[in-house]
């Protein structure tokens, strides 16, 4: 998880945090970040999760710091080892030109934030459209949600004590939907992430929280980018619209938002 109160800085660095940024281009504008990974074998397990972890979401990682590490007892001993760290990443818009020799291009980012959406003909215009408009990166965000019979499972899976008024939840329900939802999502970036990279542009991703909201947020938190472009079914489909989500993410995010409504691929998995 990340500290997102990052501090920024200058490529030549200021104060203790010369020794986490030194090596960078003179100019350039970054910002440290504090993260935790933790891991049951070791702390070297534990740091390269945290690295692993940020760089789905980071382009331009480029320095990382251990600054603390301790583990998790019980009574047993050991159960899980914590490495704290600091990470350095680029966040201006300047990126080295592809042929050397010529100056530095600036770049737009521009965060997609989809699901059942991915594949669509409208979604992959509008990535064609941003492409064209000029130097570009995606970072797609796939939140982790779930078909609808999954949904209503869900809603299920409490048992109610009609005398204390509890609800105690299934927990081995919830952990099987979780996976399943988490490989479909998966499926689906993998595949748009290649869609992106054929047009010559590049692209990165990452499965995020059932929660769109949580999930794009969560993002915007760690990461920096120009535009977002949500796209979603049509209300008639789409869980997403009946949360109201364009409307939240529009109010809640700085950046400007477009909102694209179309139509499931052909194939895709209502139920």
């Amino acid at each position: 998880m990340a500290d997102t109160t990052g501090e920024q800085t200058t490529g030549r660095g200021i104060g203790g945090l010369a020794e986490v940024i030194g090596g960078t281009r003179p100019g350039s504008v970054h910002k440290v970040i504090k993260v935790v990974g933790t891991h049951p074998d070791s702390w070297e397990a534990a740091a390269q999760v945290a690295v692993d972890e940020a760089a789905q979401t980071i382009r331009d990682l480029h320095h990382a710091k251990v600054i603390e590490l301790d583990t998790l007892i019980d009574d047993e001993g050991i159960i899980r080892f914590r490495a704290k760290m600091q990470l350095a990443f680029q966040v201006d818009r300047n990126r080295p030109a592809d042929e050397p020799g010529h100056h530095d291009v600036e770049v737009r980012r521009h965060l997609i934030v989809a699901n059942r959406t991915l594949g669509t003909e409208a979604l992959q215009a509008e990535v064609q459209r941003l492409a064209a408009a000029g130097p570009a990166e995606f970072h797609v965000l796939v939140p982790a949600v779930y078909t609808d019979n999954e949904a209503t499972a869900r809603r299920l899976a409490f048992v109610s004590d009609p005398i204390s008024g509890y609800v105690m939840p299934d927990p081995s329900l919830f952990t099987r939907d979780d996976e399943a939802a988490r490989k479909r999502a998966l499926e689906r970036l993998d595949g748009h992430l290649e869609t992106i990279r054929a047009e010559g542009a590049r692209a990165t991703g990452e499965i995020g929280d059932a929660d769109p909201f949580h999930a794009i947020m969560a993002v915007m938190e760690r990461s920096s980018f120009d535009h977002l472009v949500l796209a979603t079914l049509p209300p008639g489909l789409s869980r997403i619209v009946h949360m109201d989500l364009p409307s939240r993410v529009k109010r809640a995010v700085p950046i400007p938002v477009t909102h694209i409504v179309t139509e499931p691929p052909e194939g895709d998995p209502r139920n």
